[in-house]
């Protein structure tokens, strides 16, 4: 036996040892579909395992939380159009550091987007996953409609803030 399948052996039985309590606690079929996998080799259940731990361990925070330090960025009625977008860039560059895309932003003004960014997608509370294989993905014209103007004005009767 080579000693990457014995290796894979004993995470697998680590790996179940520490799933034991999820196991009891959310008895869903995850494990056992895991468990009782005969196409998946032992690398790939280990794998599985580490996901599912990861999604029950996995503490639920604001997004801007994700981050260390914690992202706040300047309010927008602080910065200059030039500002702005300097900030809006390193601001999307670091939601695309943790898999976090916005859809649908082509119509939206920067300051906008900035300020949806600051008061809309920062504060969502999430899983703060660390094995993220698909990014989480924000449809920002939810958030706006196009022919009558932010859907926050029309639910709320009050605009946001420094648009």
């Amino acid at each position: 036996m080579s000693d990457s399948i014995v290796d894979d052996a004993f995470e697998n039985m680590a790996l179940r040892d520490e799933s034991e309590p999820y196991r009891e606690e959310y008895p869903d079929r995850s494990f056992e579909m895991v468990d009782h996998s005969i196409s998946l080799s032992l690398a790939e259940k280990n794998q599985c395992y580490k996901e599912i731990l990861d999604w029950e361990s996995a503490p639920v925070v604001e997004i801007s939380r994700f981050y260390n330090p914690p992202l706040e960025p300047v309010d927008p009625q602080y910065l200059t159009n030039d500002e702005l977008e300097d900030s809006l860039i390193s601001l999307i560059q670091k939601l695309h550091e943790k898999k976090i895309v916005l859809l649908n932003t082509a119509r939206l003004s920067s300051r906008y987007l900035y300020t949806l960014i600051l008061r809309g997608i920062l504060p969502q509370r999430e899983k703060n996953l660390s094995l993220r294989h698909g990014p989480m993905l924000f449809d920002c014209s939810y958030i706006y409609n196009y022919d009558d103007g932010p859907l926050w004005e029309m639910t709320n009767q009050e605009q946001i803030a420094g648009i």
